[in-house]
């Protein structure tokens, strides 16, 4: 049988906080079944590459919550794959 796995991250733009920033949500999904959680990471969503899944820019910023969502991410697929 084969296994699907998938790691998505969104931005769940109706739960902004009064500075104007939305919580980076993470969706796991394996065999059609999904569960997500957040990341604990803040943006505005004018930052936010949708397509790509990630902050725009090469700022500190967007590269200290691009490598948090690259470490998520990873440590996902390493509990997935043992």
């Amino acid at each position: 049988m084969r296994s699907t796995f998938n790691v998505l991250f969104f931005l769940k733009k109706n739960a902004k906080k009064k500075d104007g920033t939305a919580p980076i949500v993470a969706r796991i999904t394996i065999n059609g079944k999904n569960s997500q959680f957040n990341t604990k990471q803040f943006i505005t969503k004018d930052i936010w590459n949708v397509e790509l899944n990630r902050v725009k820019g090469w700022n500190a910023e967007a590269k200290k919550i691009n490598g948090v969502l690259d470490e998520i991410k990873s440590s996902l697929r390493n509990h997935y794959n043992d």
